[in-house]
């Protein structure tokens, strides 16, 4: 079983959940500041929505590992090589303040850093052997994160 992103977030919000449960140590997040992490995962999960019905349209696959048949730069690709990413970040920091406290926030950085390593690398790598010197020069213009 490969551990593609999403199943990267899960596993980051169900230990955020444990560490919640049973370590429930460090300083607190005030509750008030609950609103802004429902804010942030509303926020995380556009960018998944949103470009699955772009790579659906570009009749490109949406899976980190495949080989892309069509390379999109317009919509929230204008802002970011990996808005999905960056989407799935949020998540993760949103469910990190609702669950009040400060320690579950390092999921967002170690979630980014293995994403990274483990797809990231290897995405870009398929897209400049599939677009070349197109991929390049996006790479040049846009930011990986934001």
């Amino acid at each position: 079983m490969k551990l593609y992103p999403p199943l990267m977030v899960l596993f980051g919000i169900i230990c955020q959940i444990l560490i919640a449960i049973f370590l429930p140590a460090g300083p607190p997040i005030a509750p008030e500041w609950a609103l802004l992490g429902a804010i942030l995962i509303v926020g995380g999960v556009y960018p998944a929505v949103s470009i699955n019905r772009a790579f659906k349209q570009a009749e490109t696959s949406i899976l980190p590992d495949a080989v892309p048949a069509a390379f999109i730069e317009t919509g929230l690709f204008k802002y970011s090589r990996n808005p999905i990413y960056v989407g799935m970040s949020m998540v993760l920091a949103g469910s990190a303040i609702i669950s009040g406290l400060v320690i579950n926030l390092l999921a967002v950085p170690l979630f980014m850093l293995a994403v990274q390593q483990l797809w990231i690398v290897k995405e870009e790598a398929n897209l400049t052997a599939q677009f070349g010197e197109q991929y390049a020069h996006y790479q040049s213009r846009v930011r990986r994160w934001v």
